[in-house]
């Protein structure tokens, strides 16, 4: 964008010093209409009907240009809030997953205590071929 600044800067400066320096009386005649100014001022208006009609002539680009930038605007926010809903859904399960592998870890540390034996002392007994050993004493 600043290259073409930088043209139409020096495209005017060029204009200027042309006005400065030819400031004879030019008459141009346009169908049935006859004008006459000095060629520095037909000049500037050539160039200023120049611009006005690139600028007319670039509208339509423009304005396509424009309606595209509107869509792809419109988008990038329909995509950012799919993305924030994904977010928030991946958010839910991460907390599902973390509550599912704590019950299994409970589980798990349920499993792998050993169980307790009560054992009354009265009622263990063991027998030899010799003889019947008494442990409760």
């Amino acid at each position: 964008m600043q290259f073409f600044l930088i043209i139409a800067l020096l495209i005017a400066l060029l204009a200027v010093f042309f006005a400065v320096q030819n400031t004879t009386m030019v008459t141009v005649y346009f169908f049935v209409w006859q004008f006459s100014s000095s060629l520095a001022l037909v000049l500037l208006l050539s160039l200023a009907i120049g611009v006005i009609l690139s600028l007319l002539l670039s509208l339509p680009r423009i304005q396509s240009k424009n309606w595209q930038i509107i869509k792809l605007k419109k988008r990038i926010n329909e995509q950012e809030k799919e993305k924030d809903t994904i977010k928030e859904q991946i958010a839910e399960q991460l907390g599902t997953i973390n509550s599912l592998q704590r019950q299994v870890n409970e589980y798990k540390e349920k499993l792998l205590v050993p169980p307790k034996i009560i054992v009354n002392n009265e009622s263990i007994k063991a027998t030899t071929e010799d003889e019947q050993t008494d442990f409760s004493k």
